[in-house]
């Protein structure tokens, strides 16, 4: 069969209307046999008339042999039956497939006794429905496909014997493994067709109406009479095995992610109450190229019993006993999962709001029944009464209701426990865990005076990155829920929550940071990473040698080392010690796992073992064998975590180099006597930190020199600051003094020399530091500028036996100065641009033998000799060296719209509004 939209809408119309034909609404049936049949349907109502018995009916054999003969006997098989729809033909037949239903290999079996007694049985060897537009975006185009080829997928089978004025009728449905593919763009253009198919018109409707209020009428007269009832009794079991719905997210892709609902097994019974029960109920996301082998669960497998018996229960008698019981549900919904849901189904919104403005509007074929009701009205007054909206007779009955006798509806739920675990955007690893230990809820009488309780205890925990540990956000805390409902005298409903317990929550900065970041994340357009790109760790080695690392959890003597991997000099890897699959299934991390084993390639050193990933900080390891000065040199583990919660683990010397200037320097070290040779050189990019190979830690000897390229300058010397005093430049004189390190120039340029501050950070009160280095050096600017003024400005300083150096700073920026000799005195003029005031007079910024004595004045004056004083603030920071900020004490914004003059006695200033 191939069908339209309009040859489906035809049908439907003609499947609506036939029956008024035949129930008397045709023009060609003459009045008079309408009056007559109304009339005798009035008696029949009011129960005068009885049907009589045929002769022939009385004379038939009713011994039990006779009436257990088959008196039909049907076997009918089809090897396919299938239904083609065709889309976009509202004006005429096309060729435009949409989808194609096919049962296949169908067979139905039918048994019929004289007395009544019948049983049929039906199979089914697959129902498949295909995608077979022409023009689509869907790769799959079976939204349900064949599952098994030699098993039959549905099978049937109903039964009806009798038992005196009784009847049993029992219906067994099978299905196994149906399968649903949902593709939203496919289900557009299906809901497209069924708009126009299946619209129907108000007139119908009406229709539609009378007929079914007839049916009431007919049925409440029915139940008003005892005229030899028949109960049939009902019971059917349905057994649906393996069902699955696909909803893809990106339907054109062959490997596009999917989020796959799953059931084991789902039973229904209602044979003497009715029982359900639902096992291994999940969900997982995969990928439909590796739909088998690649899964990520989303709700782990349960099961779910639900029973309710309501035997006995009548109008007045409310008998129900519903029971149900849950297992314990754990559900991970992880940010990309989330995103992944929200894209699909605002890609469907799409979809479908854009098609809802193109649908188009059915026409009204379906002829009234009004005149029909008019002309029966006078004769079946019983009947078209029935038809009238308000029927004073039944609201008069409806109101009467039956006084409840026996209340006894009781309801309990047994969960055995919820668990929600989201997880984050990073290496899998889980967020907040939000837990509800198992409870019972109980409930009776709903269908009158309503009384619920339950007690919930629950506990939330947040997953801290920074120690790979769970954390308490939620103390355990129980509450109590009664809800109650009353009807008379006058219908209430009261809730009340009642906890004994306070509730407890733990923030901490990380916390409220983790949460923002979560919501951030499914607010905003973030680009998320894979999976797999990912990891828990980043591994740096700047240790001067290659590594070899491994997981550090078997014996030292064994021949495998787990998850071994070589890491080269001044290079990374990403590491974890399980898989992301794993860590997603446990939920948690093995804090036995946290360790590794380093061994340096090619070096006299022993294989350091037990080295901690767990927290951040710094873990100092001292190397064995003792060198041949007698000392030992040591390996610092330091961990930091990253804004992007990656641990970044650091393996080097006790010495960081850090560069907070601008420029990318090269950081030379060796081991010499007195000419300073370069063996190892580190470059170290602007802001960056590196750490000195730990062979030229205790012994070596340091340079620098700026990486630029407009002009080149050679290593440099080392002078102490403010005794401009020649010394090395080495960890025992950087723990004593800061440093000026001058890098003279190496061609003609501009510069004669380039200068850097070298500061050591470290703590003093660690007594470790007086025989080894522990220790940060400090790469600065010696001197830095800030105008804090409303205008530019053009600095100049100057130095005794040194060119000047002069360059412009635009307002509210900073300059750094590498040309300044801090160990020379020197002099700042500068010019305010754009303003009436000529150059300053000097002002004394450094004075290397007395640094209090410096200006903190800069004083401006103007060609009719007003003077300003500007004034100098000094900064000096251990990390960014010596910041000068240039400032005006006062500053006046005339907003008035008059010109204002303001005098201090001295000076006499004007400002034009």
């Amino acid at each position: 069969m191939k069908l339209n939209e309009l040859q489906a809408k035809y049908l439907m119309n003609l499947i609506r209307t036939v029956p008024a034909v035949f129930s008397g609404s045709s023009s060609n049936e003459s009045f008079d046999e309408i009056a007559t049949d109304a009339t005798r349907a009035n008696k029949i109502i009011s129960g005068k008339v009885r049907n009589p018995i045929p002769v022939a009916e009385q004379a038939i054999d009713s011994s039990p042999e006779s009436m257990s003969r088959v008196s039909l006997d049907l076997d009918f098989n089809i090897p396919i039956l299938a239904l083609t729809l065709f889309n976009d033909n509202t004006a005429s037949i096309g060729q435009d497939a949409l989808s194609r239903f096919s049962l296949n290999d169908m067979g139905i079996k039918f048994e019929m006794k004289r007395n009544g007694d019948f049983k049929s049985d039906l199979h089914i060897k697959s129902f498949v429905v295909q995608d077979i537009r022409e023009t689509k975006d869907n790769r799959f185009s079976y939204i349900i496909p064949e599952v098994s080829p030699t098993d039959y997928q549905f099978m049937a089978s109903a039964i009806s014997t009798r038992n005196g004025d009784a009847s049993d009728f029992d219906i067994n449905l099978a299905i196994d493994s149906p399968k649903v593919i949902l593709a939203f763009d496919y289900l557009i253009a299906l809901q497209s067709y069924l708009n126009v198919a299946l619209f129907q018109d108000q007139s119908s409707h009406v229709h539609d109406h009378a007929l079914a209020t007839i049916d009431e009428v007919v049925e409440e007269d029915d139940d008003t009479q005892t005229l030899s009832p028949s109960v049939t009794n009902y019971s059917y079991k349905v057994n649906v095995v393996d069902p699955s719905v696909i909803l893809l997210a990106d339907p054109h892709k062959d490997d596009s992610e999917a989020i796959v609902f799953k059931i084991g097994q789902c039973i229904l019974d209602t044979k003497s109450a009715t029982s359900f029960n639902v096992k291994d109920v999940g969900m997982f996301l995969c990928k439909m190229n590796t739909f088998d082998t690649n899964r990520l669960r989303i709700i782990d497998d349960f099961s779910l019993n639900f029973l309710m018996d309501s035997r006995g229960s009548t109008s007045t008698h409310f008998l129900s006993k519903i029971e149900m019981s849950v297992q314990y549900l754990l559900m991970r919904l992880s940010l990309r999962d989330i995103k992944l849901a929200l894209e699909v189904f605002n890609r469907a919104s799409v979809m479908y709001y854009g098609n809802s403005e193109n649908t188009v509007s059915a026409t009204d074929d379906v002829a009234s029944v009004e005149e029909f009701g008019k002309k029966l009205g006078k004769y079946a007054p019983s009947i078209i009464s029935s038809i009238t909206p308000s029927t004073p007779n039944r609201s008069r009955k409806n109101s009467m209701k039956p006084e409840i006798l026996v209340k006894a509806e009781n309801l309990t739920v047994n969960i055995e426990g919820l668990r929600l675990v989201l997880i984050g955007d990073v290496h899998e690893l889980p967020v907040l865990d939000m837990e509800v230990k198992p409870f019972e809820f109980v409930a009776k009488n709903w269908s009158t005076d309503l009384e619920a309780h339950t007690t919930i205890k629950s506990l939330a925990n947040v997953f801290n990155y920074s120690t790979s540990l769970w954390e308490p956000l939620l103390d355990p805390w129980s509450f109590s829920l009664h809800v109650s409902k009353t009807a008379s005298p006058r219908e209430s409903l009261a809730i009340d929550v009642v906890s004994r317990d306070s509730a407890e929550f733990t923030l901490t900065s990380r916390t409220v940071a983790l949460l923002s970041n979560i919501s951030s994340l499914l607010t905003e357009e973030v680009e998320l990473k894979p999976r797999d790109e990912d990891a828990p760790y980043r591994i740096v080695n700047e240790t001067g040698y290659d590594l070899k690392i491994w997981i550090d959890d078997a014996d030292l003597e064994a021949e495998s080392r787990n998850q071994l991997t070589t890491l080269k000099n001044n290079e990374e890897t990403l590491w974890s010690f399980e898989d992301w699959r794993q860590v997603r299934e446990t939920l948690d991390v093995d804090n036995n796992l946290n360790f590794i084993g380093v061994e340096m390639i090619d070096s006299e050193y022993d294989i350091i073992r037990k080295v901690s990933l767990k927290s951040e900080g710094n873990e100092v390891f001292m190397l064995t064998p003792a060198l041949s000065d007698g000392y030992h040199n040591r390996l610092n583990c330091e961990i930091r975590l990253g804004e992007d919660k990656v641990k970044n683990v650091i393996l080097k010397s006790t010495i960081t180099v850090h560069n907070y200037t601008e420029t990318a320097i090269q950081f030379g070290a060796g081991n010499y006597m007195g000419t300073f040779v370069v063996d190892r050189q580190i470059n170290v990019p602007a802001g960056g930190r590196r750490a000195v190979p730990i062979d030229y830690v205790y012994n070596g000897k340091f340079s620098i020199r700026p990486d630029t390229t407009n002009q080149i300058f050679g290593w440099s010397r080392s002078k102490s600051l403010g005794k401009a005093v020649v010394i090395d430049f080495d960890w025992k004189s950087m723990s004593q003094n800061d440093m000026v390190l001058e890098c003279p120039r190496s061609e003609n340029g501009r510069a004669r020399n380039y200068f850097f501050r070298a500061h050591a950070q470290f703590d003093s009160s660690e007594a470790f530091n007086r025989v080894y280095p522990h220790m940060t050096i400090n790469i600065s600017p010696p001197l830095e500028i800030h105008n804090l003024l409303p205008f530019d400005l053009q600095w100049s300083i100057f130095q005794s036996g040194k060119k000047r150096s002069t360059e412009l700073l635009k307002k509210n920026e900073t300059c750094f100065n590498h040309t300044t000799d801090m160990n020379s005195p020197a002099v700042l003029k500068v010019v305010v641009i754009g303003s009436k005031y000529g150059m300053s007079a000097p002002a004394l910024i450094i004075d290397p033998l007395d640094p209090d004595e410096v200006s903190r004045n800069l004083v401006v004056e103007s060609e009719d000799g007003q003077k300003l004083q500007l004034g100098i603030r000094y900064h000096n920071d251990p990390r960014s060296g010596l910041k000068i900020s240039i400032y005006c004490p006062y500053l006046i914004v005339n907003r008035t719209g008059r010109d204002l003059f303001m005098s201090d006695g001295k000076t006499t200033l004007v400002s034009v509004g």
